[in-house]
């Protein structure tokens, strides 16, 4: 077997928070992003990977944050941010991407997503900012290249310009698009029903007894 091919390029790192269906109060939502990417900037081939597929998982980040369309509401899900909305993207911890590309988020009391209306969430995405240069290796559906990459200028430590800068962008964000909480559905409880059991019974008995009585008649 011949050894991967290695080439310099810059890194480009793409944002996808994916979509969500309408969720009752109380339940989880699944938080998932691996449609995010790392891919070889201006590589004719397109090169690039998930970001689930990392083999150097531990020099990215990812974080998790979503709005109450309904009021206007933000909040960060994870990053400890809380409700900031314009921070130093450099205060967020390096490293998160193993657990926090595919995660879950709670509904209900005590939560964000406290009430019901409409909301969104959003992703970001980051490589380390420790390092200046590192290899990921790609396969692309052919032969594995290590793709030694650089970065350092671009990034931005805005999470607005996060959202619209592409090219050599070694971090990203991006919205999903807006879905529903709902209230959850009610099922009756059967103790009610119990209740009314032999009352139920009494009156078929009735009914059968004055069947009988006009058929003897």
């Amino acid at each position: 077997m011949s050894a991967p091919a290695n080439a310099t390029y810059y890194w480009d790192v793409t944002a996808d928070a994916g979509s969500f269906a309408p969720v009752a109060l109380g339940d989880d939502i699944t938080l998932d992003a691996c449609s995010s990417r790392l891919n070889v900037a201006n590589n004719p081939s397109g090169a690039g990977t998930s970001i689930c597929n990392l083999v150097n998982v531990s020099l990215f980040s990812v974080n998790w944050f979503a709005k109450n369309v309904t009021t206007g509401a933000f909040s960060w899900l994870t990053g400890g941010l809380g409700s900031n909305q314009s921070p130093n993207l450099y205060s967020l911890a390096n490293g998160t991407a193993a657990a926090n590309s595919q995660t879950t988020t709670s509904t209900g009391s005590g939560t964000f997503f406290d009430s019901v209306g409409t909301y969104a969430i959003g992703v970001y995405v980051a490589s380390t900012t420790t390092s200046t240069y590192f290899t990921e290796s790609i396969s692309n559906g052919g032969t594995p290249y290590n793709y030694t990459a650089a970065f350092g200028g671009d990034f931005t430590t805005s999470l607005t310009n996060a959202f619209s800068y592409n090219g050599y962008l070694n971090n990203a964000a991006a919205w999903s698009s807006n879905f529903t909480v709902s209230e959850p559905v009610t099922v009756p409880e059967p103790a009610p029903l119990l209740l009314l059991l032999p009352a139920m019974v009494w009156i078929a008995r009735r009914e059968r007894k004055r069947s009988q009585q006009k058929f003897r008649a």
